[in-house]
């Protein structure tokens, strides 16, 4: 479950400032542009076919924060009683659940997330000649550096690979690139039928894999090295599915560097992929061996990617996992709230302070970018302490309300994907909403015929009015329930 990603990456970076004839040039820098906006959903089914389960526990990554990786909103996740953890060693967050009994023999529980985020490409401009010196003692320099499970750097055959990559090599930048370039040409890319990473060990000898080998074979050389480098390990966005593994190597007070060996080495621009990434990923944990919270049996996850799943109980239990993504690019962000114009909408009306009669109608527009489908449309009394729904699911731009009560001075719209996802825009201005003014009734009549012969029916005999033919209008709502 590694060939393919999402991705993140760190917003860390150090710039200098070179002077040459009197130009500022930025060198050693490394940015994030070009947002693409996401909604993810993630779901795993356990279907209990003959266990008797006293308890069932299921942890499911869910994306935190990275300079590369912003705007990330947990709509929802079922069942509920779910809790939100970050891993004790910082290298994921995840969504946790603790269920007992569950399911019964012949039923299933399905466990699900929602949510939003933002992705950026990554670039970077690094200047070999300036790079400064490793802080050997720094704790991201020891850590990052160190051998541990699937990553064997202090492997006799992993060094001795190493040193004949670099041979005298100094230059962190250079060396890395030396790394990266051996990794692709020497390495061919094979689908494994387990799904687990095998190691920089096992890569080493056999010569093929999945990505997380590239990547596990990259990070191990490099450690070897006295680079610092990690796996990261996510989704690609787009599809929603396709989990993939790259990499990132560290460089002093310049930061994380991004690589993808894999990508390389299977038909796209190895210059790119070295010092650069697409938008196109979704970071669910950084680094192999994952430690979880609270803790599973497991511990530590060697690639924390899309669930781990225990239960306690005598029988057999199966798992089945469903993933999807709704996904736009755009460049330009006008309104600045970290989402690509194309991926937004915007409230057009109402947008100033109205006041709105229960009874009447109100226009509800909006614009919204071309990677936008259809929204829901949303309505809170209170200024946005709760929200209730208007109309779901509206294509187009515009929606006519007619309004109902209680009666407000809180009163604010707002749109969102529909399905209950990312919120693009709230009304400006709270709006009134007020009783319709009081109007006295106007009497209606109707005439009472000939044939009544004068005559009122009370319902305990009739009343003589005179004998004669008469007409007489009588309003309609006053009159008793036996007029004819």
């Amino acid at each position: 479950m590694k060939h393919n990603a999402f991705r993140t990456i760190y917003l860390a970076c150090s710039i200098v400032l070179v002077c040459m004839g009197g130009t500022s040039l930025a060198v050693n820098t490394i940015t994030y542009v070009n947002p693409k906006s996401c909604t993810y959903t993630y779901s795993v089914t356990i279907l209990n076919q003959t266990a008797t389960v006293s308890n069932l526990q299921l942890w499911m990554p869910l994306p935190k924060a990275w300079p590369s990786q912003q705007n990330i909103v947990l709509y929802s996740a079922s069942p509920t009683g779910y809790s939100v953890n970050d891993g004790p060693d910082g290298k994921a967050r995840m969504v946790h659940w603790s269920e007992s009994g569950l399911p019964a023999i012949g039923q299933s529980i399905v466990f699900s997330e929602y949510f939003s985020c933002t992705s950026y490409e990554i670039n970077s401009s690094i200047d070999t000649a300036s790079i400064p010196t490793y802080d050997m003692g720094s704790s991201t320099y020891l850590k990052y550096t160190a051998a541990e499970p699937f990553l064997e750097s202090d492997s006799p055959s992993v060094v001795s690979t190493a040193v004949s990559i670099v041979g005298s090599e100094t230059n962190p930048y250079t060396k890395a690139r030396m790394i990266y370039d051996w990794v692709r040409s020497n390495l061919y890319f094979q689908e494994l039928p387990v799904g687990d990473i095998m190691g920089a060990y096992w890569t080493l000898n056999n010569r093929y894999g999945e990505c997380g080998e590239y990547v596990a074979l990259f990070v191990a050389l490099c450690r070897a090295s006295g680079i610092p480098a990690k796996p990261v390990v996510g989704m690609l966005a787009g599809t929603g599915r396709n989990p993939h593994v790259w990499a990132e190597f560290y460089l002093q007070d310049i930061g994380w560097v991004p690589v993808d060996p894999t990508f390389a080495d299977t038909g796209y621009d190895p210059n790119y992929y070295f010092g650069n990434l697409d938008n196109g990923r979704l970071i669910m944990s950084e680094g192999y061996n994952v430690n979880l919270s609270p803790p599973s049996v497991f511990d530590p996850v060697s690639l924390f990617q899309v669930y781990v799943w225990q239960w306690y109980g005598s029988g057999v239990m199966s798992s089945n996992y469903y993933a999807n993504a709704g996904c736009c690019v755009d460049q330009t962000d006008s309104d600045h709230d970290g989402i690509g114009d194309a991926c937004d909408a915007t409230m057009v009306a109402p947008i100033s302070q109205i006041t709105a009669t229960i009874g009447s109608s109100v226009a509800v527009n909006w614009s919204k970018g071309g990677g936008v489908g259809n929204v829901d449309i949303e309505l809170t009394r209170n200024n946005g302490t709760s929200w209730g729904s208007v109309a779901q699911n509206r294509s187009g731009t515009s929606y006519k309300w007619t309004v109902t009560g209680p009666t407000t001075t809180q009163a604010k719209f707002r749109i969102r994907a529909a399905g209950g996802g990312l919120v693009y825009d709230v009304s400006v201005n709270r709006f009134l909403i007020k009783d319709a003014p009081y109007q006295p009734a106007i009497p209606t009549y109707r005439k009472i015929s000939k044939a009544a012969k004068g005559r009122i029916l009370t319902g305990s005999g009739d009343r003589d009015l005179g004998g004669e033919s008469w007409w007489q209008e009588v309003p309609a709502r006053c009159r008793p329930p036996s007029y004819v």
